[in-house]
């Protein structure tokens, strides 16, 4: 931290620790000078400075609307946490041994330092350092045991040695199951066809440990529940076109005259059941004779 940054006022150096901290905003990582370097978009500072984990601050400052946000941002450009740059092109650094990794920006600091939403701004406050030094002290801690193995207790190093002599049965266990599942299929696609006990989609989450054991039984099932499916549906509208077409021809019938059209209701309600059941009857003869005479009518045109 430079000097501009410890001669700010407290308030911005707490706000500036949690935006770089314990906001999470979305960083995207540039090269600035040869170096790696985060930086963020405006418009996420100031979504964070709005949020609700912002708000539950109490030694920091609020802000009623955007334009306070933008003002408080803009103002603290002069203690130095952020500047403002300009993106260029794209560059594609190599790792180790040659290895290519994620392409990354150019950046260059812009001369005019202003806050702006759309604009992109690189962090000079560097974060936490809690998380790396913890992270070192793990890694030559795991090191260090390691390498003094010779100095473990007696008892240590034969329970070290049980434990990875598990843990290799475990792993052995596990392609040996694979092989017998293998060679069981083999077996069975042979003697009964399509086969069972081995799964080519054994190895993933979406299906249980029992249905990894259907092998070709369970998608032959599969197989016949969706073509059964298909079957149906077709069927279905095999009928539905079929109706539609009887409507189509019925209609076309009762326009031309050849089909008697339905009494009202009211003459409907004068006749006895005896004359209505006749009169149905008379009705359904008339209908398919005239469906007869129909067809042929629309065959002869």
């Amino acid at each position: 931290m430079d000097e501009r940054q410890k001669g700010a006022p407290p308030e911005v150096q707490k706000t500036m620790a949690w935006l770089r901290n314990k906001s999470g905003m979305k960083l995207k990582t540039g090269i600035l000078n040869g170096k790696r370097v985060d930086y963020f978009k405006g418009k996420s500072a100031l979504k964070a400075l709005q949020s609700p984990a912002y708000n539950k601050q109490k030694s920091l400052p609020k802000f009623e609307n955007e334009e306070g946000a933008t003002q408080f941002l803009n103002n603290s450009l002069v203690h130095t946490f952020y500047f403002k740059v300009n993106r260029g092109q794209s560059v594609t650094p190599q790792g180790p041994q040659g290895t290519k990794q994620a392409s990354m920006k150019m950046l260059e600091i812009d001369r005019q330092q202003r806050f702006l939403p759309e604009e992109y701004y690189v962090w000079f406050l560097e974060g936490s350092k809690v998380k790396s030094f913890l992270g070192g002290i793990l890694m030559v801690s795991i090191i260090l045991a390691g390498v003094m193995f010779p100095l473990w207790p007696t008892s240590l190093r034969i329970g070290v040695w049980y434990l990875s002599m598990a843990m290799l049965g475990v792993i052995a266990l596990f392609f040996g199951l694979a092989i017998f599942r293998l060679i069981f299929y083999v077996i069975t696609i042979v003697a009964a066809k399509p086969g069972s006990g081995y799964s080519p989609i054994c190895l993933q989450t979406s299906d249980s440990w029992t249905a990894s054991f259907q092998g070709g039984i369970g998608i032959y099932r599969r197989q016949r529940k969706r073509s059964a499916k298909q079957e149906s549906s077709s069927r279905e509208n095999r009928k539905r076109a079929k109706r539609a077409r009887a409507g189509q021809l019925h209609l076309y019938l009762q326009q031309r005259e050849l089909l008697p059209r339905p009494m009202p209701d009211s003459r409907m309600g004068m006749q006895s059941k005896d004359q209505r059941r006749s009169q149905n009857c008379q009705t359904r003869r008339l209908r398919c004779a005239s469906m007869k005479a129909g067809r042929s009518v629309m065959q002869a045109r």
